[in-house]
């Protein structure tokens, strides 16, 4: 099924559900390059091999650029995405791979076009699933990703609305922790990241969802579910109008979530079952969004 989505708002495609997407920026009549939006033209497969993400549909034309069209040749991760707020910029991050394998690059679209993609994170480890986050107050953009190294971490950079200078890596999971995957939000102005942590070492069993709050000075872990699920958890954290709530896979053809309750905190977990990539991206997460903010 062929899904066309444009928006102005952060988009994060779920790097575990095998797709072929092309990502790119549409451009007003008229050319107001400031005023664009991001889009993804995407299609959601059942178990394909191998498994791609980068795939051009369509050639660039007056009203549409694409980015990084030879993504899928080369093998790069999932992006994330998000438009700025004054000036209205796009950006993506994304992992792209090279032969000192893969590292977290980010493009902005200005002028009419993408620019060449700047790296934000570089090792001879590899850096994986970037997350852009936008502070809705402030402007300023934070990144998360996890290094594949000895011990995987999560880590977090950030700039401010100019984008010229990013701060330095700081760790947020534990030092001892293997940690992976992480996706961030701002929920009543607190910047937190959900991410996984793997408890006997990387791959292995069980595994924790944990959320991390920064509290002006450290960031403070949260243990929110432990699950025996050997795959992708690919756990998410959302904001919506007053409403915090977190969702992941936790298990075979099932998604598990809770949402916080002011007065009473964290709700008992609840289970949505799903039968397939499509139907969990498109149906069950969105079931859960709607059972959250109800």
């Amino acid at each position: 099924m062929l899904r066309r989505t444009f928006t102005s708002l952060v988009l994060l495609l779920i790097s575990a559900a095998p797709v072929l997407a092309e990502v790119g920026s549409t451009i007003p009549t008229g050319g107001s390059s400031g005023m664009a939006d991001i889009y993804i033209l995407s299609q959601i497969l059942e178990d394909p091999d191998p498994v791609t993400i980068w795939r051009r549909f369509n050639p660039d034309g007056p009203n549409r650029v694409v980015l990084n069209p030879d993504g899928e040749i080369n093998g790069d991760g999932a992006p994330s995405m998000l438009v700025t707020s004054a000036p209205r910029i796009p950006l993506v991050a994304w992992s792209r791979n090279s032969a000192q394998g893969y590292d977290v690059v980010l493009s902005r679209f200005e002028s009419g076009a993408w620019t060449t993609p700047e790296v934000l994170a570089g090792s001879l480890d590899d850096e994986l699933d970037p997350a852009l986050v936008l502070d809705p107050d402030t402007g300023d953009v934070h990144l998360f990703y996890w290094v594949d190294g000895s011990t995987p971490k999560v880590m977090h950079r950030q700039t401010d609305a100019a984008l010229v200078v990013w701060s330095s890596a700081v760790q947020v999971s534990a030092a001892s922790d293997a940690s992976c995957r992480p996706a961030g939000v701002f929920h009543d102005g607190v910047l937190r990241v959900v991410y996984e942590v793997h408890d006997y070492g990387f791959n292995q069993t069980p595994r924790q969802v944990v959320l991390a709050s920064w509290d002006g000075a450290a960031w403070i872990p949260e243990i929110m579910a432990i699950s025996t699920y050997d795959d992708r958890m690919d756990p998410q954290v959302h904001s919506h109008n007053g409403t915090l709530w977190i969702d992941w896979i936790d298990d075979t053809g099932e998604a598990a979530w809770t949402g916080w309750n002011p007065a009473t905190g964290w709700e008992p977990l609840q289970y949505e079952t799903f039968n397939g990539q499509e139907e969990r991206e498109f149906h069950v997460r969105g079931a859960i969004r709607a059972l959250a903010i109800q």
